[in-house]
């Protein structure tokens, strides 16, 4: 029987330090595989969070982008509809024909079924809109307003109780390229739910935001129109295609996600649900993938789309899935950062490869297996030299172990400096040096990983400062209206916004010779302009880029062959020409200089130029507003000129001089009273100021008795005096306005009977004159034309006698 005293002191000492030494190994091997599966899987939760973290950062970036876009083109879209407002306000009142009607055939615009029904014709200002489906035929009002502002513009006419509004003049066409005239929006989308455009309209208010039109989403505005009676009987329409916005498009095609990622855009609602609206290369633009499964048989599409409707604004969701491109020969995983941009019912997305993201898991388990395979063969080698040097050999192996255990520990406690100084030829030895050479590696991947966060943020940062002073200067330019005051602001603006050290404005002349400056920075700008500089057309920077309507770069001022130096600008030393578009013509260029080199790289030259053509559209919308203006003050004083005569002719053809009305009832004035003084002060005053505020518009002779004029488009054509008993006491303020506001009432019903008589007496004019002219054309005999004209000129006047007499005057000679 073996027994344990039976053995001699050596192979107990062998055995003892054998069986510790194996003992030791075999939990040292445990240990550093335990922490460095510990460290491995810390590291890799930190690397993933890192590159999700980046991906995230850039959907976001994407985000705030559209979004700035989308504020900048909302607020053109705003400025768009108070031009609108303004031109159908300029063309006369809103209403509905009493005599005429028309027929359409009205087609939803979502479910495209047609229905007749018959309306009145929408008159504006007493002329029909007209029936026009042709763009190459003009319709008046919506071209007006195109052509001032851009865009699209729609007046709607309201078809019934329920709100459905039919296009009636508009200049958004179909896709087969006609004016999309008929088409109509329901009061009631086809989901059962209430249109929010109409439900906004109805109730008196004005939309704002994205809407479906027709057959495509538009930035949109629509409001109310009244008739005379402040009955909604139509909307009125302007809006910008969304998609039209094509630099933001293509900033979400360059942007790059590592080696092989790629960003997309989902549709998530309606018609465009599941839809790509921007695919990796433009692969797959318009495709829909709602129905599409993956490998895994998943509607990945589908999850993404649920997800992000969830999601609140600025906010991410993640997703894992495979997916097979269309250049993949196989499904890859993949993992896609999502956020949702709800105006414009964008799903964006980031989307990279798994293996590229986790690719260092790879290098961290093979640095773990090399590990764990040096500490079993150095166990090994532990054990066979215990066995030969005992207890004390054993020892002084173990103790570089122990080392080695700690400096495990403190590096998956994320200690990455830690160097394991341990300078011996044994596998001890070897093991610190892998071990170094481990945590080298780790520093190494995680700074590389720290400076691509870093780069991309600064990349972000840079970007998202060039748009908000992009959009800063686009709030301004949208504000002003004098071209002066614009030229002289926008400069100072884009210097400031941009930090730059020199921004110039040029203006092409009439002959299309000439670039000159017309603003500049600082006081070598004004130095510029007091000696008037211009610059050839076609030569330097400037010239070219008006001539090819083409920005130019010199990242280097002295490299570039074509760029003319300006001795009162010493240190520019990089700059950039941007043409100012609008409207297909180059009205000139823009000039901005930085003081350091190489400052415009392709992502600040887009936006640059982006805002470049705001200036321009403001110039160009400058220019036209005040056009605009001069002819309408024109128009305003010549039409008021006309009602006035009008009016005069009115008063002189009747008896009445006024009315009367007291206890007694109402009876006619054959003569004025004579006013006081200050009556006639009052109406001399607003005959002299047009558009004289309220404060000259009553005249009060006493506490008891107030006179008021009554003005017919600026022009004073009488006064109301009215009187009240001394027992009801003295005209309060809010009394005395609801006076000025009746009296303001009733001389727009006046203008309307007077324009409604004239319209009478003309009728019956051209009725008697063609009724006359129809008998004298009913025989050729010169005789009996002759009787017969005169009988009915006599009995339709009421003349007692006429006589028509045939011949020359007295003193000239019939010719032979």
């Amino acid at each position: 029987m073996f027994r344990w005293r039976n053995l001699n002191i050596l192979i107990k000492i062998v055995l003892l330090a054998f069986n510790g030494a194996l003992m030791m190994a075999l939990v040292m091997w445990g240990i550093s595989s335990w922490q460095s599966n510990l460290f491995s899987r810390r590291a890799a939760q930190e690397a993933e969070a890192l590159a999700l973290n980046d991906l995230g950062d850039i959907a976001l970036g994407i985000y705030n982008m559209v979004r700035a876009q989308d504020e900048t083109v909302q607020q053109q879209v705003n400025y768009n509809l108070k031009t609108a407002r303004y031109v159908l306000t300029q063309n006369g009142v809103a209403q509905l024909s009493a005599e005429r009607t028309v027929a359409w055939t009205a087609a939803n615009q979502y479910t495209l079924q047609s229905l007749p029904v018959r309306l009145p014709q929408m008159l504006i200002g007493g002329r029909w809109l007209g029936e026009n489906s042709n763009p190459n035929e003009v319709t008046p009002i919506v071209d007006e307003i195109v052509a001032l502002v851009g865009g699209t513009a729609t007046i709607f006419q309201r078809m019934n109780e329920q709100g459905d509004m039919l296009r009636v003049a508009t200049n958004v066409l179909t896709v087969d390229g006609r004016r999309a005239i008929g088409t109509y929006i329901p009061a009631i989308d086809p989901n059962g739910t209430p249109n929010s455009v109409v439900a906004a309209v109805l109730r008196g208010e004005t939309y704002q935001g994205s809407a479906y039109v027709v057959s495509d989403w538009y930035l949109t505005a629509y409001e109310p129109i009244y008739d005379g009676n402040g009955d909604v009987i139509g909307m009125l329409y302007v809006g910008v295609r969304r998609e039209g916005v094509e630099s933001l498009r293509q900033a979400v095609l360059d942007t790059k996600v590592g080696a092989s990622g790629y960003t997309f855009v989902l549709g998530a609602q309606g018609d465009q649900q599941g839809v790509y609206l921007v695919s990796e290369g433009e692969q797959l633009d318009g495709v829909s993938v709602w129905n599409t499964m993956n490998a895994d048989e998943r509607y990945v599409a589908r999850e993404i789309v649920d997800a992000a409707l969830k999601l609140e604004p600025g906010e991410l969701a993640t997703l894992r899935y495979r997916w097979q491109s269309p250049d993949e020969t196989e499904p890859q995983w993949r993992i896609s950062r999502f956020t949702y941009y709800q105006p414009w019912d964008w799903v964006i997305a980031v989307t990279a490869y798994e293996s590229e993201i986790l690719a260092y898991q790879d290098v961290l388990q093979g640095g773990r297996a090399d590990m764990l395979r040096t500490l079993g063969i150095a166990g090994v080698l532990i054990l066979v030299l215990v066995s030969g040097l005992s207890v004390l050999l054993a020892r002084s192996i173990a103790g570089p172990i122990n080392r080695l255990a700690g400096a495990a520990q403190e590096v998956a406690a994320g200690n990455l400096e830690l160097q394991v100084d341990m300078e011996r030829g044994d596998e001890a030895g070897l093991l610190a040096h892998s071990f170094n050479q481990m945590t080298a590696r780790l520093r190494g991947l995680v700074a590389s990983l720290e400076s691509q966060v870093a780069e991309r943020t600064r990349d972000l940062t840079q970007r998202s400062a060039y748009l908000a002073g992009s959009a800063e200067v686009g709030r301004a330019v949208t504000q002003i209206l004098d071209v002066e005051s614009l030229l002289s602001q926008v400069v100072e603006l884009i210097r400031d916004s941009f930090g730059l050290y020199y921004v110039g404005l040029f203006l092409a002349d009439e002959e299309r010779e000439w670039a000159v400056l017309r603003a500049g920075t600082g006081e070598a700008g004004q130095k510029m302009l007091s000696r008037q500089h211009r610059i050839r057309i076609g030569d330097g920077m400037i010239g070219w880029s008006v001539a090819h309507a083409q920005p130019r770069i010199a990242l280097d001022v002295g490299e570039d062959a074509v760029r003319l130096a300006s001795s009162e600008l010493p240190n520019t030393r990089s700059e950039a020409a941007l043409p100012l578009r609008s409207r297909g013509r180059v009205l000139g260029a823009l000039s901005v200089q930085s003081a350091q080199p190489s400052a415009f790289d392709e992502s600040a030259i887009a936006v640059l130029q982006m805002m470049a053509d705001q200036v321009a559209v403001a110039l160009d919308n400058a220019r036209l507003f005040s056009s605009a203006q001069q002819a309408l003050d024109a128009e305003r004083r010549a039409y008021g000129d006309l009602t006035q005569q009008a009016w005069l002719a009115t008063l002189r053809a009747r008896a009445e001089r006024g009315y009367r009305a007291d206890s007694e009832g109402v009876r006619p004035l054959m003569t004025l009273p004579a006013l006081p003084q200050g009556s006639r002060a009052v109406l001399s005053a607003v005959s002299a100021v047009p558009g004289a505020s309220a404060s000259v518009r009553f005249y009060q002779e006493d506490p008891y008795t107030v006179v008021l004029p009554l003005r017919i488009r600026e022009q004073p054509v009488g006064l109301v005096r009215l009187q009240k008993p001394q027992a009801a006491g003295g005209w309060g303020e809010e009394e005395l306005a609801l006076m000025s506001s009746v009296v303001e009432q009733m001389s727009v019903a006046l203008e309307s009977a007077r324009l409604y008589q004239d319209t009478q007496d003309r009728a019956q004019q051209e009725r008697l004159i063609g009724e006359v002219t129809s008998r004298i054309r009913e025989t050729l005999d010169i005789e009996r034309m002759l009787r017969i004209a005169a009988d009915e000129l006599r009995a339709r006047l009421g003349l007692e006698r006429l006589v028509v007499r045939l011949g020359v005057p007295e003193g000239q000679e019939m010719a032979e």
